[in-house]
């Protein structure tokens, strides 16, 4: 394989893309760009949210501006929890939730292994709003740790209602959001955040991590790097870093990036593997292969390395290999989507239809999943006769990956089968419009003007297939069936010909075989028809 080959895009064309985030514990909706165009996401925007959108000069500084105040969010967070107004604020108190916080925050900071957020309040002051607010917001932290998302909103916003010029508490507050998947709260907390102080490394990082989610590389590259001017030796943020530069095709930045973060944590699998996907973006399959394989020597249980040399096993066709990667993956890390992806696409490859049906679903159900998971639903439906199915999964794919010209491609096929002709036309022709190679798109394309009755349009339209594709037996085939329906016979009987000598025996064969039967019916050679129908029998019987 071509070492500049990018062989995620490959994987992604199949259905195969590597999303690059953890599997976690958060709900969908995903943020669209789509999403952040809109302007709706956030009734409190910043300066600094709108630089980062593109909407002010980037000259403008954060650091000045004033916060303005938020509506609570009716579906963000119970709002059925009021701040009491005899709340225990004695020191034995404060002291007791302190100890919970510090031992929170020694097995893991809220920032995904950075230095965590201070409150800011002066305890030893005692009363007043800032003690409220730190009361709260320790209280907020321990039900973060304790896995209770909504209950730590709850928290972050009573100490919010307290001391509102805290940007930390935003920032923490948005990480609760994050978790529960409500990312265009996250994200208006971050601005908020950083509309209050614009030194905080959080919300630069989480902010990352909503772009990097949203698909927004260069928003979130800005992001990461501000995050780690702030927090200097940050592996995670360097972890993130290379792969949004991996995304933009910044493959040399992105190593350097990952071998950055292998430095500051060498004995981390986590930091190794990152470097392996950054290798295996890059075309270099080899050097993808050997750093999964060092990390799992040391490391057998490492998910996310059984995940990664499965996933290029099954690129390369080792169907063996890469089952045995990914079951492995799944066991380790049952919630781990993309894994399971992986393991839907080897069933599919093997035939295994109904078992790849199951895994998809399941699949689909961690919050985390890369979107494609969706294309392969729709590639399963269209197998089991469901285009309706199919439409809804390619529908749900292209909200997250609107310009995705495979799945517009796909959906047009599906579209086909319903019979909605117009609208598989325009699909087709919106991928088109963003990959004139694609020469699935120039026959589905094709196919619809076939049925619609624009005989001559879809000629056309097989010709540029045929172009991109000339051996391809499927676009001949089809243009043989268009021809025939123009009563264009012995063009029809040449396309048929050549599938049937250069194809081995295969159903595409068989519909090859008995199409040349009609066409040889239609120019009176009923002897030769009926051999060719026998033929297609004996390839397919169900021809």
């Amino acid at each position: 394989m071509c070492a500049d080959l990018k062989i995620w895009r490959v994987l992604a064309a199949a259905s195969i893309l590597l999303w690059v985030t953890l599997p976690g514990c958060r709900a969908r909706p995903l943020l669209t760009q789509q999403d952040i165009d809109s302007g709706t996401l956030d009734p409190r925007e910043t300066v600094a949210g709108k630089t980062l959108l593109g909407k002010t000069e980037e000259t403008e500084s954060a650091e000045t501006l004033a916060a303005s105040p938020v509506e609570r969010h009716v579906e963000g967070y119970r709002s059925t929890t009021q701040p009491k107004s005899d709340e225990d604020l004695s020191p034995e108190t404060v002291g007791t939730l302190l100890d919970v916080y510090e031992t929170a925050q020694t097995i893991h900071t809220l920032a995904n292994g950075g230095e965590g957020f201070q409150l800011g309040a002066k305890l030893e002051h005692g009363g007043g709003s800032t003690t409220q607010a730190a009361v709260r917001g320790i209280r907020g932290v321990v039900a973060y740790k304790q896995g209770e998302f909504g209950e730590a909103i709850d928290r972050f916003t009573e100490a919010i209602d307290a001391d509102p010029q805290n940007g930390r508490l935003w920032s923490a507050r948005a990480e609760a959001f994050y978790a529960l998947g409500q990312h265009q709260y996250a994200l208006a907390d971050c601005r908020q955040a950083l509309g209050l102080d614009a030194q905080n490394p959080d919300a630069w990082y989480l902010q990352g991590e909503i772009y990097q989610l949203a698909g927004d590389w260069e928003t979130a590259l800005r992001s990461f790097d501000e995050a780690l001017r702030l927090r200097k030796g940050h592996a995670d943020t360097c972890i993130r870093r290379s792969e949004v530069l991996s995304m933009l095709g910044r493959h040399t930045e992105a190593r350097a990036a990952a071998e950055r973060a292998v430095q500051l944590r060498p004995e981390d699998p986590a930091t190794r593997t990152a470097l392996g996907f950054v290798f295996a973006e890059a075309g270099d399959v080899s050097a993808a292969m050997q750093t999964f394989t060092a990390v799992l020597r040391e490391h057998p249980d490492h998910a996310r390395a059984h995940f990664g040399r499965g996933s290029l096993a099954l690129l390369e066709g080792e169907l063996e290999s890469a089952s045995r990667d990914l079951d492995r993956a799944v066991e380790l890390a049952p919630e781990f989507g993309n894994a399971r992806h992986r393991r839907a696409m080897l069933l599919v490859r093997q035939g295994n239809w109904d078992a790849a049906l199951v895994e998809c679903r399941t699949a689909a159900e961690d919050p985390l999943v890369e979107p494609y998971v969706f294309n392969t639903l729709g590639v399963i439906h269209l197998n089991q006769q469901h285009p309706e199915l199919a439409v809804a999964a390619y529908s749900e794919l292209l909200k997250s990956v609107p310009d995705d010209a495979t799945a517009l491609s796909n959906r047009a096929n599906a579209l086909t089968q319903l019979g909605q002709f117009d609208a598989a036309i325009a699909d087709a022709q919106a991928a088109l419009k963003l990959d004139p190679q694609l020469g699935d798109a120039h026959n589905h394309l094709a196919n619809a003007q076939t049925l619609a009755g624009h005989v001559d349009e879809a000629l056309a339209a097989y010709e540029q297939a045929l172009i991109v594709a000339p051996g391809h037996p499927h676009y001949r085939v089809n243009r043989g069936q268009a021809l025939l329906k123009a009563g264009e016979y012995q063009k029809a009987v040449r396309d048929f010909a050549a599938v049937i000598e250069q194809t081995d025996p295969s159903p595409v064969v068989a519909v090859a075989y008995w199409r040349r039967a009609e066409a040889a019916e239609a120019l009176g050679q009923s002897s030769i028809a009926e051999v060719d129908r026998q033929h297609a029998r004996e390839i397919d019987p169900d021809v």
